[in-house]
C-alpha cells in the first residue's frame, strides 16, 4: 500500500509539473494532448534554440464541421500585453497533417514545426498557439513558457 501511494504521488507531481508548463488559454477549448520537442517535464521553461526548428505535437476535438482551419503562433514578453506574431507559412492546419474537412466532435492530430529565427533575442517569452475554424471559431489554444537561447 505504501508503494502504491508513493507511485500515485509521483504521477500526480508529474501531472502538476506538466500542466503548469503547458497551460490552456482562458476562454478557449484545450488541446487534448500537447507536447513540445526537447522540453522535458522537469523544465521550468521550454528551450527554443535560435536557428533551429521546434515541434509542437498535439490533438484537438473539432467544435464545428469545416474545411477552413488556421493557426497562429505568437510571443509575449513578460510584463507586456502585446502578442507579437511569429511568421508561419503556411498557416493552414490542413497542410500540417490534419485531414480536412474536419467533422464536429472528431479528434485530430496536429503537429507543426516552427523555425526560431536567429534574430530573436535571447530572452524568456510566453508562446501561444491558437487554432481557429473559419477564422473566428476557437478550436484550441495553449501557452508555453519559453527560454530562447
Amino acid at each position: 500500500m505504501k508503494y502504491l501511494l508513493a507511485a500515485l504521488f509521483v504521477v500526480a507531481c508529474v501531472f502538476i509539473v506538466q500542466s503548469a508548463r503547458l497551460k490552456n488559454c482562458k476562454g478557449w477549448p484545450s488541446f487534448k494532448r500537447k507536447s513540445v520537442s526537447d522540453c522535458e517535464e522537469t523544465h521550468e521553461f521550454c528551450p527554443f534554440k535560435r536557428g533551429k526548428n521546434v515541434s509542437f505535437d498535439s490533438s484537438f476535438v473539432a467544435p464545428v464541421d469545416t474545411s477552413d482551419l488556421t493557426f497562429q503562433v505568437w510571443g509575449k514578453v513578460a510584463g507586456t500585453p502585446v502578442k507579437v506574431p511569429f511568421p508561419i507559412d503556411p498557416n493552414d492546419v490542413c497542410e500540417w497533417g490534419v485531414k480536412c474537412p474536419v467533422k464536429k466532435g472528431q479528434k485530430y492530430d496536429f503537429k507543426v514545426a516552427v523555425f526560431v529565427e536567429k534574430v530573436f533575442p535571447r530572452t524568456r517569452v510566453t508562446v501561444g498557439i491558437e487554432v481557429l475554424a473559419n477564422n473566428k471559431t476557437k478550436v484550441a489554444c495553449t501557452t508555453i513558457p519559453v527560454q530562447i537561447t
